[in-house]
């Protein structure tokens, strides 16, 4: 039956992405696609055809908090991953910056080097880019709040970071405290297989 359900599969998860014409007809298609793959073992690749578009960042923005201009599948692993940080640790979590130009990204690798400060990346917007940059963002940074509620008491202290960096291990998202060569702590990001994982083609 493999030789009449396949092509159906593959026109229906098509049709879904071209309807759509955005990123979210592709995550539509390939959590669907992802759906078959888990439960039947049936992998199928769709082509986005002509009508898909790919999105463009916000005209004008430098750098954003909005957790809308992430990736879909990282807006919804990471709004697990709050619950249960918050759940779990008793504090507050918010986003500081979650996409973020080129533009941007150079003028923050300058500090530390031509400008003064503390080095805050390694990623100079050009040889090496950020997963901040790519639209939809694929990376967030975050900071912890020790009193929820009206008042907020950020702490930026490495063993707050630690705990919350094993939650965020087990809810499938990279943590910037284990990166090897610059320990980003309030940094979150995508596996780089994550399409794989999600079954997007």
């Amino acid at each position: 039956m493999n030789w009449l359900i396949m092509p159906l599969l593959r026109a229906l998860g098509g049709t879904i992405a071209t309807i759509v014409g955005s990123s979210l007809g592709k995550v539509i298609s390939g959590s669907f696609l992802g759906f078959l793959r888990r439960r039947f073992g049936i992998k199928v690749e769709v082509p986005l055809g002509s009508a898909y578009q790919a999105p463009e960042p916000p005209a004008g923005v430098l750098e954003s908090k909005d957790l809308a201009l992430c990736d879909p599948v990282l807006q919804r692993r990471w709004a697990a991953c709050k619950l249960s940080i918050e759940a779990r640790l008793g504090v507050q979590i918010f986003e500081t910056c979650t996409w973020r130009s080129k533009e941007r990204q150079k003028a923050l690798y300058q500090v530390g080097r031509d400008l003064p400060g503390k080095v805050l990346t390694n990623c100079d917007g050009e040889t090496s880019v950020s997963r901040h940059n790519v639209y939809p963002a694929e990376a967030l940074d975050f900071a912890i709040d020790l009193d929820p509620g009206p008042a907020t008491k950020v702490s930026w202290e490495e063993a707050r970071f630690d705990e919350v960096g094993a939650i965020i291990r087990d809810h499938g998202l990279v943590w910037g405290g284990d990166f090897k060569s610059f320990k980003d702590r309030p940094h979150v990001e995508l596996p780089a297989d994550f399409r794989t994982e999600e079954g997007i083609s």
